[in-house]
């Protein structure tokens, strides 16, 4: 065997090492999977109309790549593609079930009631003091595909409950710096007309 057909051979296995050490080298558990896959359904929501089995591949693909994305930056093209294919192909088997049951649980209940999303800098809104944005959506399904993906750890369906139960008041979803990297609070509302 010629010298330069064993480098070739050592260099594939290399590769193929460096393939599953990418896998090793994450840390993911089934928790973050899905925690990426609740984040794809809810901002994707305008794939309602698209078949099943492309929108659980769209989710797998998407779960595999934020999974894997710390891990593909040493790896060549070639390696990177067969390890999302590999891992997406996982999850695909695995988590087929939880997206759809997930899918049709966040959005099942639409309406035409308003929903209000606050970024605030100040925790009771003292309007001298306060920075970020508010915004309000008609609808809990754009309301959730505009706002949802923010925070795809929270029960979305036990907001909802409480917000319509004291409507017109701010319900605080998130403090700074919990679950995401903003310095700021979040909280939403449900308006009335009363």
């Amino acid at each position: 065997m010629k010298i330069e057909n064993i480098i070739r051979r050592v260099l594939r296995e290399d590769t193929a090492k460096q393939y599953y050490s990418a896998l090793r080298r994450v840390i993911f558990d089934d928790d973050d999977i899905k925690l990426h896959l609740r984040g794809f359904v809810l901002k994707r929501q305008t794939y309602k109309k698209v078949a099943d089995d492309e929108f659980i591949e769209d989710a797998s693909n998407h779960a595999a790549y934020q999974v894997l994305e710390p891990g593909l930056l040493h790896m060549s093209d070639e390696d990177n593609r067969i390890a999302l294919d590999e891992l997406t192909r996982r999850i695909k088997e695995k988590y087929s079930d939880f997206i759809k049951e997930y899918k049709a649980e966040v959005f099942k209940n639409d309406d035409d009631e308003t929903y209000c999303f606050r970024k605030h800098s100040d925790r009771y809104m003292d309007m001298k003091k306060n920075t970020g944005f508010s915004d309000c959506v008609t609808g809990w399904i754009p309301f959730l595909t505009q706002y949802g993906g923010w925070f795809p750890d929270l029960d979305w369906n036990e907001i909802k409950e409480k917000i319509s139960s004291e409507p017109n008041k701010y319900l605080l979803i998130k403090k700074p710096f919990q679950g995401h990297n903003f310095q700021y609070y979040f909280s939403v509302l449900k308006k009335t007309n009363n």
